[in-house]
């Protein structure tokens, strides 16, 4: 099941130089696989046209690394799509509360799939506006 959550408050709110594309915060399931026999699952916590962060502790990628991700927007709309890590946020005991996972941009998002996450963003309401 989704679980759509939408927050205009975030400390760590980035500023306006920092973001490409408006994003929201979005929980959903992520199944992603480095090859076609690893396969893992993590929760995202946000999205763009751009990418999206997924909290995992089930692995530690590279920068850079490539994952063929595979999720499901508000709307049902299935997207998968190639994602390539791009910043990782380890695990801090000192800050239990900030999930562990990584940030990914999205390589060959399709022009329909684009137009579905713009529009559930567009819809909800986005976090961040350039």
């Amino acid at each position: 099941e989704l679980l759509a959550l939408f927050n205009a408050h975030t400390a760590d709110k980035p500023s306006v130089n920092q973001r490409k594309h408006p994003r929201l915060v979005l929980g959903t399931v992520v199944s992603f696989s480095e090859t076609e026999h690893s396969f893992f699952t993590g929760f995202s916590e946000n999205i763009s046209e751009g990418g999206l962060f997924i909290a995992t502790y089930a692995m530690q990628p590279s920068l850079g690394e490539q994952f063929q991700l595979s999720f499901t927007l508000p709307n049902h709309t299935v997207i998968e799509v190639v994602g390539e890590v791009t910043w990782i946020r380890e695990h801090s005991p000192n800050s239990p509360h900030i999930s562990p996972g990584f940030g990914c941009k999205f390589t060959n998002l399709s022009p329909e799939d684009q137009v579905a996450i713009n529009s559930t963003i567009e819809m909800a309401g986005a976090l961040f506006m350039p």
